[in-house]
């Protein structure tokens, strides 16, 4: 069944010329497409229902553990991770479903989990924590003492630590030895996720400032002023820094310091919300959600708005044609976008999986209930099997 499609012109974007280098202003969303949500009808979540819209059942796991509650899921590289109460990791092969292991932290986890791809390694920070996880060998070599309290999930190098604090410094901790070994202070607290660049680690602060700070020194090699904290992580790629500010606006700005006189961003456009969740980087487009305007599509080279779903409140995966992104509210509905014009095609009750994993990776959609059942599905692919 077909959703109408009502295609709105949100605003004309302004174009400054900042000392002989332009950037595009946008006060506003630039026009994208809209979805008209009331039309389209809530489809029944059966397996018919799946098979017609073109997706098929990967794996499943009925309620993994009946006595004890889930709390989150994450899908991080070839594994589905889902901490409980107790704060017991389940691994799962993503791929396959099997039960990989078991990781008890014993405590809160704080921050997502960051992963450092060279050596399959995973960084988990709980309570004064961080536990080291070595996924191939399915084992905790290390556990490291934080002698400080990390407000954010560490970046990670071959031989570095880099952690954002409350007390208003980046701290670098020696990744092999565990130890302390140097820290840079900033005007407020950092919330924002530390993320590498080629010679620099880049983050957001409280102070409303975009820092790149050089991993050689800890030197300032770049700053930039948004109008509001910046607590979401901030994304690194192609020698530009993509920033969400809490002041409504998503920044694009190259990552080296422009002379005196030089245009300081390459584009910015208002979102009319506040932003405090990381975007989501997939291809050529930020996914962005918003406080109180819902979930956008942004075209990274420009800031355009591709689409915009007023009631969206998370992107979990993209295919080939279509977005998949859960809406607000309750029951849980996952909507199918048009990703290329931003038609809702479809809505569908997933009511009974309160968990969701983001899959930046490819077209499979993890939903995950409060005692661990697992429905993994994903777009059709003639080249695979189906699965019963």
């Amino acid at each position: 069944m077909k959703a109408e499609v009502v295609f709105l012109a949100l605003a004309l974007s302004i174009l400054c010329v900042l000392g002989g280098c332009q950037a595009a202003h946008k006060e506003k969303p630039a026009a994208g497409g809209v979805a008209e949500e009331a039309a389209s009808p809530v489809l029944a979540n059966t397996p018919e229902t799946w098979r017609l819209l073109g997706l098929q059942r990967l794996w499943g796991v009925q309620d993994f553990d009946e006595n004890v509650e889930i709390l989150r899921a994450w899908m991080i590289a070839d594994y589905l991770f889902l901490e409980n109460s107790r704060h017991f990791f389940y691994v799962f092969n993503r791929h396959t479903g099997e039960y990989v292991f078991g990781l008890d932290v014993g405590a809160p986890v704080t921050h997502d989990p960051s992963y450092f791809a060279p050596d399959d390694v995973l960084y988990i920070v709980a309570g004064a924590s961080c536990y080291e996880v070595e996924l191939k060998n399915r084992r905790v070599p290390r556990t490291l003492k934080l002698t400080f309290a990390a407000s954010t999930g560490p970046a990670v190098d071959l031989l570095k630590l880099y952690f954002g604090t409350d007390n208003k410094r980046l701290i670098v901790m020696d990744r092999k030895g565990g130890f302390y070994m140097d820290g840079r202070t900033v005007k407020n607290a950092i919330h924002s996720t530390p993320k590498l660049g080629d010679n620099s680690v880049f983050f957001g602060c409280n102070d409303g400032m975009v820092y790149g700070v050089q991993r050689s020194d800890l030197g300032v090699a770049r700053k930039f002023q948004t109008g509001a904290p910046v607590t979401a992580d901030v994304i690194v790629e192609n020698n530009m820094v993509y920033a969400c500010s809490q002041d409504y606006f998503v920044y694009c700005i190259p990552t080296v310091q422009p002379v005196t006189g030089k245009g300081d961003f390459i584009w910015k456009v208002s979102l009319e919300s506040a932003i405090e969740e990381s975007p989501v980087n997939i291809a050529g487009r930020l996914y962005v959600k918003t406080v109180s305007n819902g979930l956008f599509a942004l075209d990274k080279e420009e800031g355009k708005t591709v689409w915009h779903l007023a009631h969206g409140e998370r992107l979990l995966c993209v295919g080939k044609k279509s977005a998949y992104a859960l809406m607000d509210g309750r029951p849980s509905v996952i909507a199918l976008v048009d990703n290329d014009t931003g038609a809702l095609k479809e809505r569908i009750d997933v009511s009974g999986y309160e968990f969701f994993a983001t899959n930046p990776v490819d077209a499979t959609l993890y939903l995950v209930n409060s005692r661990g059942g697992v429905l993994a599905l994903r777009e059709w692919d003639e080249a695979a099997k189906e699965n019963p």
